[in-house]
């Protein structure tokens, strides 16, 4: 399972990642589920680490 997926872009660009992931993929056949997560986080980590940002950014599927 892969957890914590989540897309962020234009329009056309969300639209074609929520087409993608829902479509089973041959080179992973013991892949059965995807947890959609698409959020910034609201707490700053310790260390100076800062606020990460979990989205993904116009990322090229393959």
């Amino acid at each position: 399972m892969m957890a914590e997926l989540g897309y962020v872009g234009s329009a056309d660009y969300v639209e074609m990642w929520k087409q993608s992931v829902r479509v089973e993929k041959a080179q992973y056949p013991a892949l059965v589920g995807v947890a959609y997560f698409n959020q910034r986080e609201v707490y700053p980590w310790p260390e100076n680490f800062g606020a990460p940002d979990w989205r993904m950014k116009n990322q090229i599927l393959k």
